[in-house]
């Protein structure tokens, strides 16, 4: 598990906005890799040509004015993928789980670049 922070994006390509017309930068996650997660990146280690899309949760804290939604793209902020040389995107690929006022569960996947 580690954290990081990320701008959001709609998916038509714009940066998501919160509800006074801000950008959603800079939002604390934190990213936890299940054990499928390993194995897919144990593969993509051995198989660098074979870069498959890994699977993530990510908890957000209830951030009212940023609620993500699935299809959101998350631009991580700190981390660089080194097979594309640009910053890691993971897509939340189904229905975020809201706990009001605490925080929201996502799963997502990492957007694979080109190599």
């Amino acid at each position: 598990m580690w954290f990081t922070t990320v701008t959001v994006q709609r998916p038509e390509g714009t940066t998501m906005t919160d509800s006074t017309g801000r950008n959603v930068v800079h939002l604390p996650v934190k990213v936890d890799a299940s054990k499928g997660s390993l194995v897919e990146a144990i593969i993509q280690a051995q198989l660098p040509k074979f870069r498959v899309a890994i699977k993530f949760k990510i908890y957000v804290d209830w951030q009212p004015n940023a609620i993500l939604q699935q299809e959101d793209v998350l631009i991580d902020e700190q981390f660089i993928d080194p097979a594309t040389t640009t910053n890691y995107k993971y897509k939340v690929v189904e229905r975020p789980v809201n706990y009001v006022n605490d925080h929201q569960e996502l799963e997502v996947e990492t957007v694979v670049g080109t190599n």
